[in-house]
């Protein structure tokens, strides 16, 4: 934990990064109106098994893989051997979804091919389906049975972006999570690159996490809302206290820090949210090899260029 905030503090970049996100599918069943798969341009297809064999390959000592890109991953027709083949290489293998798709059978699939984790998209639950834009009340109903059945074998989180004056569907989605028996919740900002989202401020951020975490007091959930909560326990508080000072000071984001993107086509990226600010072929060289070459070098110097508007993992937000 030390050394972690030492690294942090001084932004001392590790040699190669733990956390690989890789896009295998840019479709969806859903049509989110924050989701930015079109803003971004992105490429709507999904990954090829032969693409993936070739990444996972050239990974290195990465631990976590998360099997998400701007779509939906049960979509894609090999997500259970792709999720085979990382937990073969020893990986932790995770994904995010909006759990629409899930049936009793594939549900029994995942927790038995050694599925670590599922983050499910929920912003609100009590409203109709013409509001959402999809059968909110179904896809609740089958996260509740996907949790049922995970028990210890998989954990399951939800995740929930924090929309200005929606503290209450975010209280709500907590008790959905404290009745379901989730794991974590999570809350994010929105990303306004390409939409100016009326936004919560930065105090507004602190008193949700405060309110949230008396909601769950006596719970064992964990609850994530970077910059300014993670983890838990000791670490929890340790980041508590020291995140203001970390990535020197706020300049640089926490997620490319030690995390790496392959977009669909196969091409590494520093984030998600730069699909196609392409830093080498992962399908052909190492991520090691990628990680650490001029183009993450010059990356890093001009980090604020690249991401613009994008503050949604820093420390300091743009508008506070």
């Amino acid at each position: 934990m030390v050394k972690e905030f030492l690294t942090r503090l001084f932004y001392i970049i590790p040699d190669e990064p733990a956390n690989v996100q890789i896009s295998i599918t840019n479709k969806c069943n859903f049509d989110c109106k924050m989701c930015q798969r079109h803003d971004l341009k992105v490429k709507l297809d999904h990954m090829s098994l032969e693409d993936f064999k070739k990444i996972l390959k050239n990974i290195g000592s990465a631990k976590y893989v998360t099997l998400t890109g701007w779509g939906e991953p049960l979509l894609h027709p090999d997500l259970l051997e792709m999720i085979k083949l990382c937990k073969d290489q020893g990986l932790d293998v995770r994904f995010t979804s909006n759990g629409d798709l899930l049936t009793d059978e594939k549900i029994d699939k995942l927790i038995n091919v050694g599925l670590d984790a599922i983050t499910f998209s929920v912003d609100a639950i009590n409203v109709n389906d013409d509001q959402f834009g999809h059968p909110i009340k179904e896809q609740l109903n089958k996260i509740k049975i996907f949790t049922q059945k995970a028990k210890e074998k998989t954990e399951v989180y939800l995740q929930s972006t924090y929309h200005k004056g929606k503290e209450q569907d975010l209280f709500d989605v907590v008790e959905f999570g404290k009745e379901a028996k989730v794991s974590r919740v999570r809350f994010s900002r929105l990303d306004t690159r390409f939409h100016e989202f009326d936004r919560p401020s930065y105090k507004d951020e602190k008193n949700l996490i405060k309110a949230i975490e008396k909601m769950l007091k006596g719970t064992s959930i964990g609850i994530d809302f970077l910059p300014h909560v993670a983890s838990d326990g000791l670490a929890k508080f340790v980041f508590k206290l020291t995140h203001p000072f970390l990535h020197r000071g706020g300049k640089y984001c926490l997620r490319t820090y030690n995390d790496i993107y392959v977009n669909v086509e196969g091409k590494a990226t520093p984030c998600c949210a730069l699909p196609k600010l392409e830093m080498g072929d992962a399908r052909n060289e190492s991520l090691e090899r990628i990680w650490n070459n001029i183009n993450f070098k010059r990356f890093r110097q001009k980090q604020d260029i690249a991401c613009g508007k994008c503050d949604v993992l820093k420390i300091k937000p743009h508008n506070k």
